[in-house]
């Protein structure tokens, strides 16, 4: 059988990972619709170089991923202990 905290670690472990691959699947859907449908420069300029207002949004929708999963994480805490 498990250790609780060792379970607790893992699923905050995961949650950091899908948070981290969100962000990044968002990133990369973003300068493809960029591109695509705006005709802003090319995939690789967009990927690696955005404008500060696409970096602000960026960063604004990774925050608040990472407080949603935070508090999923917290709310499933109560029920370890």
């Amino acid at each position: 059988m498990e250790n609780k905290s060792t379970n607790h670690t893992s699923i905050a472990a995961r949650l950091i990972l899908v948070a981290i691959g969100l962000g990044a699947l968002y990133w990369i859907l973003e300068s493809v619709i960029d591109v695509l449908i705006f005709h802003e420069g090319n995939l690789v300029e967009r990927l690696l170089t955005p404008d500060p207002s696409e970096t602000s949004a960026r960063q604004s929708l990774a925050a608040s991923q990472s407080r949603i999963l935070i508090v999923q994480s917290n709310s499933l805490s109560c029920c370890w202990f």
